[in-house]
């Protein structure tokens, strides 16, 4: 939720870089990315989990088409995790053994079977919460400098 706001927080501000004429890379391609897939993205996720199974439970669509939607999409974001992993390790070899990348590898396919919902509606709801302009709430956090010994 804090990172979402955060995000929406950020973009808003500097909304005028977005498409600007001299904006160049990031405000003409970093930018337009950002607002669509990373700050509305739990919008367009949430709202499509629950469009198609409200359609699957009013019989709009048949329980097959549910499975194929459920199907396709952890099946993506199974497909998003391994890759971005597998390029991670290719590019900087960050693991020494195959057996650390191989757990890496199945955390990255499980992750996609509740938690990555569930982070979308946390996302959703930071996002609501900047939009309506309700306060944020940051909590008291107690920091220790344990680095510095």
């Amino acid at each position: 939720m804090r990172w979402q706001r955060g995000l929406a927080e950020s973009l808003s501000a500097n909304i005028g870089l977005c498409l600007h004429p001299r904006g160049g890379v990031v405000g003409w391609l970093a930018f337009p990315f950002l607002l669509v897939f990373e700050l509305l993205g739990p919008l367009l996720e949430v709202s499509g989990y629950l469009f198609v199974i409200i359609a699957a439970f009013n019989g709009w669509i048949s329980y097959p088409v549910l499975l194929v939607f459920l199907l396709v999409a952890i099946g993506l974001g199974s497909l998003l995790s391994a890759s971005a992993l597998f390029l991670e390790e290719m590019s900087f070899r960050i693991y020494p053994r195959v057996r650390d990348t191989m757990k890496l590898f199945a955390v990255s396919v499980l992750e996609n079977f509740g938690y990555r919902q569930l982070i979308s509606v946390w996302r959703l709801i930071g996002l609501i919460g900047w939009a309506f302009g309700v306060p944020a709430r940051w909590g008291k956090m107690r920091r220790t400098a344990t680095w510095e010994r």
